[in-house]
C-alpha cells in the first residue's frame, strides 16, 4: 500500500496534459498488443476446406469419438456406413493413424507423411520413407484438402525426398537418392490419385519427373 501511495503521489505531480498523453499512449500500446495477439491466434488456427452443402445420414461425432482435432476429419475424410462394427472401427482408426502421421516440414517441402511417429535412422529428410509412399498416396487420395498429397508427391519427385543419399548398405547401397531407397509405384499412385481429384494437370506436370523416377530403377537393375 505504501508503494501504491508513493506511485499515486508521483503521478499526481505530473502536469495533467502530460498525464493525458501517457494515458493515450498506454491505451494504444494495449490495443496494438491485443490486435497482434488476435492475429497470431488466427494464423495458428487450422484451415479446413469448405465441405459445401451435403446430406448427413451418419453421426460423425460418434464415429470419430475421442479423436483429437475432430474438425479435420469432418472436413477431409469420407464417412461411410459399414455394417460390420469391427471393420468400421478399423476404418476410422486407420484414418486417425494416417492423420497422426502427417508432418509439416516447412515452406520448402510442406506436408509429408511419415511411416513411424518417431525419428528413424534410415529415413529421408524429415522422416520420409519411400517404402510406404505408394500406400500413403493411395490412402490419402481421398482427403478433400489436396495440399497434403500435392506436397508429399512433390517431396519425393522434386523435393528433399528426391535428394542424394549415401550408397551404403543400411540405406540401400545400390541407389543414390532417397526416393529410390525402397521401391514404390509412383506413377500408378499419382494417376490413381488424379482419378479421384480430377486434377490430371497436376499429374501430367510431373510426367518428366515420373519418367526419370522409372528410368532410375531401370538403370539400377
Amino acid at each position: 500500500m505504501e508503494g501504491q501511495s508513493l506511485a499515486t503521489s508521483i503521478f499526481r505531480r505530473i502536469p495533467s496534459g502530460i498525464r493525458f498523453v501517457c494515458l493515450v499512449a498506454a491505451m494504444c500500446s494495449a490495443a496494438l498488443f491485443c490486435n497482434r495477439s488476435a492475429a497470431q491466434d488466427s494464423a495458428n488456427e487450422p484451415v479446413y476446406p469448405e465441405i459445401g452443402p451435403t446430406t448427413h445420414f451418419l453421426d460423425h461425432d460418434v464415429l470419430i469419438a475421442g479423436f483429437a482435432e475432430s474438425g479435420w476429419y469432418k472436413a477431409n475424410i469420407p464417412f461411410i456406413d459399414i455394417p460390420d462394427k469391427q471393420i468400421q472401427e478399423v476404418y476410422y482408426y486407420r484414418w486417425r493413424t494416417a492423420h497422426e502421421a502427417q508432418r509439416y516440414t516447412g515452406e520448402k517441402n510442406g506436408w509429408i507423411t511419415t511411416e513411424f511417429l518417431g525419428p528413424i535412422s534410415y529415413s529421408a529428410p524429415y522422416g520420409g520413407i519411400s517404402a510406404a509412399a505408394g500406400y500413403h498416396i493411395a490412402e490419402a487420395r481421398w482427403i478433400r484438402d489436396t495440399r497434403y498429397l500435392d506436397d508429399y508427391i512433390n517431396y519425393w519427385l522434386v523435393g528433399d525426398g528426391s535428394g542424394p543419399k549415401p550408397a551404403e548398405d543400411s540405406v540401400n547401397k545400390n541407389t543414390t537418392d532417397w526416393a529410390h531407397e525402397y521401391s514404390f509405384w509412383a506413377a500408378t499412385a499419382v494417376l490413381d490419385r488424379a482419378k479421384v481429384t480430377g486434377d490430371f494437370a497436376f499429374a501430367t506436370k510431373l510426367l518428366p519427373q515420373l519418367i526419370k523416377f522409372y528410368n532410375t530403377w531401370v538403370a539400377a537393375v
